[in-house]
């Protein structure tokens, strides 16, 4: 639920994370609040005696004091309380999905969330209409063709503007055959620019684009999550679901100061190994690198966290459970490669280091290896082999060495001040 915040002081200058940070935390309580509270207030209409649609609407607007207040408390309470019926939807029995249905029920598949949301938002005074279409949900897969609609969502009318909602995605999510409920507020009131990476309606007028895609331009886009919104990535390239390449592929992209990313690597559905992947920060963009030690399908996936974490030290910040999925793509490759990647430590990330060579994680002791990387504020790089320390030259953040190394591992660690240990930066395999 955290939203990426800009903020600037009346001097122009950047505001404190700790402030940025004290904000995020009341945005998500107060979330949480009106979470709260619309769940209490549907347990109390069910105790009277004439509960009904009518009067949980009336219920739950009346201290509204705009349409858009009214339009969130209706999303915020039919997301936590109605639960994805999975059963239904596997066996092909939904039981009933009238508004009064659902209520009842508490469960339904998105024709029964849009349809109850949509006869709430109607008795609020609310114009509001019923969206059929494709949508990437759950099982989609990169690459896959749609043959009729999957999926139903609203639009609602909200100061002359229609604005685009799905109740259903903003309850949680499918998977391991169950339903993993989790609030998502990225489905109120979302950009159609947005909104478009996941939902294409049938009748294009719905898509609330200025220029509308077809379907097939829709099925190659990017598999895009909610986190890469929220998280302010933007892709420079590979605008496709789809990446064709020989036996490596590079991705590049924009990413924040305050984000953090994470690569995993599949096939056929098992995880490969973390040196197939390689992610470095070079200014502003951030360089995805993978290569593929065969030929075949794989599956690339880029999750993301924000690095100023408060409970970061309760945690493994390197732990890819701690990390959220904000990107995916199906890649074909035509050959295969004995090529790996360097191991990376937690510094190297942090301090947005960016290493030029050897870009090989198995590197040769019999031939002569330069190393060249930009280690921004470090003091003292240094190569250590066996146990040599050998020092890299240093002109301004840039570091530069050639050596013979010695079977084994060797380590790059970089000091950043006096008072300081030394920090491990890259890790080599040398043969």
């Amino acid at each position: 639920m955290i939203k990426s915040l800009t903020l600037m002081a009346a001097n122009g200058k950047n505001v404190s994370f700790q402030i940025i940070s004290l904000l995020v935390c009341c945005y998500m309580l107060v979330v949480y609040a009106y979470s709260e509270n619309y769940a209490y207030a549907y347990d109390q209409v069910l105790e009277k005696e004439d509960e009904s649609l009518e009067s949980l609407a009336k219920y739950l607007t009346k201290d509204a004091k705009s349409d858009r207040a009214k339009v969130w408390s209706i999303y915020v309470w039919v997301t936590e309380n109605i639960a994805y019926d999975v059963k239904g939807l596997q066996s092909g029995n939904y039981g009933d999905l009238s508004p009064n249905g659902v209520l009842k029920k508490r469960s339904a598949i998105c024709a029964g969330y849009s349809g109850l949301f949509q006869n709430l938002a109607q008795l609020a005074g609310l114009l509001v209409v019923r969206i059929s279409g494709y949508a990437k949900g759950a099982g989609y897969k990169n690459g896959q063709r749609f043959e009729k609609p999957n999926h139903d969502w609203n639009a609602v009318r909200i100061d002359n503007k229609w604005f685009l909602i799905d109740t259903t995605w903003g309850a949680g999510t499918v998977g391991n055959d169950k339903f993993n409920k989790n609030f998502e507020d990225h489905y109120f009131l979302t950009p159609p620019e947005q909104f478009i990476f996941g939902h294409l309606p049938e009748d294009k007028e719905w898509q609330l684009l200025k220029s509308p895609i077809t379907k097939e331009e829709f099925e190659s886009l990017p598999f895009l999550q909610p986190l890469y919104f929220k998280a302010g990535l933007k892709l420079k390239d590979n605008f496709s679901n789809v990446i064709n390449a020989t036996d490596s592929v590079t991705i590049k992209l924009e990413v924040p100061n305050n984000v953090k990313l994470m690569l995993s690597l599949d096939k056929d559905n098992k995880k490969l190994p973390d040196n197939l992947t390689f992610g470095q920060t070079d200014g502003n963009l951030y360089m995805v690198n993978a290569v593929f030690p065969s030929a075949g399908e794989y599956n690339l996936k880029i999750y993301t966290k924000f690095k100023y974490d408060n409970f970061a030290k309760f945690k493994k910040d390197n732990d890819l459970e701690e990390f959220d999925w904000a990107i995916s793509y199906k890649i074909e490759a035509s050959s295969g490669t004995k090529r790996n990647f360097p191991m990376t430590y937690n510094q190297f990330i942090t301090n947005n280091v960016y290493l030029y060579t050897p870009l090989d994680g198995s590197i040769s002791s019999s031939e002569n290896q330069t190393f060249k990387l930009r280690v921004p504020g470090a003091l003292k790089v240094a190569v250590i082999t066996g146990n040599k320390w050998l020092y890299l030259h240093k002109e301004g953040d840039l570091f530069t060495g050639s050596f013979n190394l010695q079977r084994g591992e060797a380590k790059v660690f970089a000091n950043f001040s006096e008072k300081e240990q030394y920090k491990a930066l890259i890790s080599y395999n040398v043969y």
